[in-house]
């Protein structure tokens, strides 16, 4: 895409210069085989440069944590206010709301953000597929998720419930960490941490 369309040979010609310059192309080679060695350039070099520059990820996790919590913190509070739940209700209800704050909604936009960027040099129709395909699976996965924690959550609770939504907590921070930061070294050469 040009700023100016009539601008459009002169970029195309100086990227294809700049390509046979480059000696990624022969010096023979016409325009179109050196654009298409440029948009290859673009789409397999370009991430390894950009990705430890910007980030995977367009939010931090700080900015997806801070949004969350205040939203399932209203929640959180709106339905204690309705509804007192008294000794593990109360419980499974905070842990529910922690998760959901620090954990699920985090992961969702990271999972969300990095299956939708996935294959980018498909063309443009194939691109929105994939989106769609992303998207309809991600909010399937978190109305089945929901629905299995609600019946969960339902009275009378009693300690395993307890038990899974700690585990699920645990969970959630070792995926968050593995999302935002990255898989460890030690883990990365099998459980090895030595160099």
């Amino acid at each position: 895409i040009c700023a100016c369309e009539s601008d459009r040979s002169m970029v195309a010609g100086n990227i294809a210069k700049l390509m046979k310059a480059m000696e990624v192309v022969p010096s023979t080679s016409d325009n179109d085989i050196a654009l298409k060695a440029f948009d290859g350039l673009v789409h397999t070099e370009l991430p390894d440069v950009f990705i430890p520059a910007l980030g995977r990820l367009t939010f931090s996790l700080k900015e997806l944590v801070a949004i969350s919590v205040i939203y399932y913190g209203a929640d959180a509070a709106d339905e204690l206010a309705a509804l007192a739940k008294g000794g593990l209700g109360d419980l499974a209800l905070a842990l529910d709301r922690v998760w959901g704050a620090c954990f699920q909604l985090p992961l969702t936009m990271a999972f969300t953000e990095l299956g939708a960027s996935h294959n980018l040099h498909w063309t443009k129709l194939w691109c929105k597929c994939w989106q769609s395909v992303v998207a309809v699976l991600l909010v399937g996965l978190l109305y089945a998720h929901d629905k299995a924690l609600n019946r969960l959550r339902q009275p009378p609770i009693s300690w395993h419930v307890i038990a899974i939504l700690i585990a699920l907590n645990l969970a959630g921070a070792i995926m968050v960490s593995i999302v935002f930061v990255g898989v460890p070294r030690w883990f990365q050469r099998g459980g090895n941490s030595s160099s």
